[in-house]
Formats: structure tokens, C-alpha cells, sequence
């Protein structure tokens, strides 16, 4: 498979960079087919570049302090960054796992490193971008700390919804995915959806969760919003 950037809509690079760049970002990427549960990104390995999902579903994971446990600290879609946090690191802190047969470009870092020196309006983009990314792993790292279970698993139903819920042709997440974004077990996660389903806020429809009171669902995590603060930010 291969395309042009130009006729691509999904990178958010392209049109930050200067026009006598555009051709040499073009020809540096390189396009790779991905298969469904297949990791792409190995927690450990040295760090040689970043990906752009271009098509596709993932999640992004960290090792916990016990070697069988794993935290997903991000979902993806077409247009997502992934392995960009460690472009100033020697080894990737993170894992990438294909959620779904995927499309990803690959850019080197060294290539990239380099048109960000010379490209300021993608410096500054970018900037601006791991600012709000910063922002809000600060506000998921304290409403761990302060929610219940039950909010966990709330948190996360939100979080899955505003990632997938528009994608019709989204991945359903498995119990132990959803445990491993709420940091708790699959056992507190079938419980509590459950719950949820009894109280008539979720219902499923072929293994998807879907909201059916999003008003009394976001009441239960309300009170971890910040006045500034997007209902949706309350975990990731």
C-alpha cells in the first residue's frame, strides 16, 4: 500500500511543514500493514522513530510492577501519534498493539528531529500538543488516586465512548482491556458494568458497550472535573 501525504487527511504534520520540506517528509515515511493483536512497538526496545496510525485501531501500553500486569494508558485511532514521547529517550517506555488489521506510517527520528529544527510552526504545534497531553496525564494520575471502582470503571466506559464511540467499525474491548485502563481487576470490571447495566445508563450490543443515560453516567465522575476541565479528561 502507499499514497501521497498530500491526499491524506489523517496526518496532523503534513500542512505544519514548510512547502520545500513537504517532499522529503513525503519520500522518509514508510507504510507497514499491522495485523490484529500484533505489537508494533516493544516496551525496551531502542527507540529508532515514531508511527502515525493512518488506518486502524490500537492501544497503548505500559508494564505495571508485577511482570503479568500491564496498564493501557491510551486508545488510538486513524490520525494518532504513537511513540512520540520517546523520541528523546534511548528505549521505548511503552508498548503498541494493533487492536485491528492497521495501516501505520513510520517516521525515523533522526529525519524527524531534524525538520523539527527547521520547521517552527511544527515545533511549535507540537509544543503545544505534549502541553495538553502533559495536562492530562497529570489529571488522570490524580483522579486514580481519588476515585472508587465503580468511578474507574465509569471513567473508562466515558473514555472508550469518546475514543470509539463514533467509529462504527470500532473494535469491541474485551473485560481485561477495560481493567487495564481502570487499573483494577476483570472481575471489578464485570461487576460494576453490571451494575451500570441494571441502573440503566449502558447497554450492550454485540460485545460494545453502549451509553444509554450519558447525563447520570458523567454524574458519577462530575465531582473530579475541573470548571476548565472537559467531562471526558476525568481519566484519560
Amino acid at each position: 500500500m502507499d499514497f501521497k501525504c498530500s491526499q491524506c487527511s489523517c496526518c496532523c504534520f503534513f500542512n505544519l511543514i514548510e512547502e520545500n520540506y513537504k517532499k522529503e517528509f513525503d519520500a522518509n515515511k514508510k507504510i507497514f500493514n499491522i495485523s490484529k493483536g500484533e505489537t508494533f512497538i516493544r516496551e525496551g526496545d531502542i527507540v529508532d522513530g515514531f508511527y502515525i496510525l493512518q488506518q486502524g485501531y490500537a492501544k497503548v501500553m505500559m508494564k505495571g510492577y508485577f511482570k503479568d500486569k500491564q496498564h493501557i494508558i491510551r486508545l488510538c485511532k486513524s490520525g494518532d501519534i504513537i511513540g512520540h514521547r520517546s523520541l528523546n529517550s534511548y528505549y521505548y517506555h511503552i508498548s503498541a498493539k494493533a487492536l485491528s488489521d492497521s495501516v501505520v506510517c513510520f517516521f525515523d527520528r533522526d529525519f524527524f528531529m531534524q525538520l523539527l529544527k527547521n520547521n517552527s510552526k511544527l515545533s511549535y504545534s507540537l509544543l503545544l500538543f505534549l502541553v495538553k497531553e502533559l495536562y492530562e496525564s497529570e489529571m488522570k494520575s490524580r483522579n486514580y488516586v481519588m476515585m472508587s471502582v465503580k468511578e474507574l470503571v465509569a471513567a473508562s466506559v466515558l473514555y472508550i465512548d469518546k475514543k470509539f464511540g463514533k467509529e462504527k467499525d470500532a473494535p469491541a474491548l474485551s473485560r481485561q482491556d477495560i481493567a487495564e485502563i481502570a487499573s483494577t481487576t476483570k472481575e471489578q470490571v464485570s461487576l460494576y458494568l453490571k451494575e451500570l447495566e441494571a441502573e440503566g445508563l449502558i447497554k450492550f450490543e454485540n460485545k460494545k458497550i453502549i451509553i444509554k443515560d450519558r447525563l447520570k453516567l458523567e454524574s458519577l465522575v462530575e465531582k473530579y472535573r475541573e470548571h476548565y476541565e472537559p467531562i471526558e479528561l476525568v481519566l484519560m
